[in-house]
């Protein structure tokens, strides 16, 4: 995705930040998991079945699809609430807000698509973030309920945090919020990795029905995966 130039200098440069975020990202995700997953094993096992499934190599599980399935669907919601969210200024009378551009590199060539793709990959960090969440709280607070429900919270200020219009961002925070802890309470993790990967696939695009634009094919193939 990057755009490379003949100076090795600022060439091995690009690739070592590029390395260190990755790696970062990488260790953080294992540390979380690995410290997490005997609690969550304990005190949470519904949120590790289909993931755990899935990482022993049962892709025709049939909770596996269901979950995927499940979040495909959160993450299309997830879009189409923001889009909404986006469009209210429009019709009501309310301050506009700063429209969320797509990401350019999914209307560049392959490899900027390609690195769209493998970036929405790393929506695990959240997923996993999400269940610290819950089994931290969960230990902490002793009751399922009350940790759901300052998850939920935690979830909508993360939301809220670039809020510039919180008559119309606070609704849709504690909607987005709702959503994505009963994703992860009643289905698991792995339908909520499923919800952030639609989501960034969707989001990284503009979309549209009249084919005769430029951006429609790499639209449609975008939908289609």
């Amino acid at each position: 995705g990057a755009h490379h130039v003949a100076d090795l200098g600022g060439e091995f440069g690009m690739f070592g930040a590029a390395l260190a975020f990755s790696l970062l990202a990488a260790a953080l995700a294992w540390l979380t998991y690995m410290a997490l997953e005997p609690f969550a094993r304990r005190r949470w096992p519904d949120l590790l079945i289909s993931w755990t499934r899935l990482l022993s190599g049962r892709l025709r599980d049939p909770l596996v699809g269901r979950d995927i399935l499940v979040g495909i669907l959160a993450g299309c919601s997830v879009a189409l609430v923001f889009s909404i969210q986006q469009s209210v200024p429009a019709f009501a009378n309310v301050p506009a807000m700063t429209p969320i551009p797509p990401r350019f590199e999914a209307l560049g060539n392959l490899s900027q698509l390609v690195s769209v793709l493998l970036d929405a990959l790393a929506n695990v960090i959240p997923t996993l973030g999400t269940m610290a969440l819950l089994v931290l709280l969960s230990v902490l607070l002793r009751r399922r309920w009350l940790a759901i429900a300052v998850s939920g919270l935690a979830w909508t200020l993360i939301i809220l945090g670039l809020s510039e219009n919180l008559r119309v961002d606070l609704p849709v925070a504690l909607l987005l919020a709702a959503l994505l802890v009963f994703v992860a309470v009643r289905f698991g993790i792995l339908a909520l990795y499923a919800t952030f990967l639609a989501f960034g696939i969707i989001n990284s695009s503009p979309h549209t029905l009249d084919f005769s634009r430029w951006y429609a094919g790499r639209s449609l193939f975008l939908l289609l995966i």
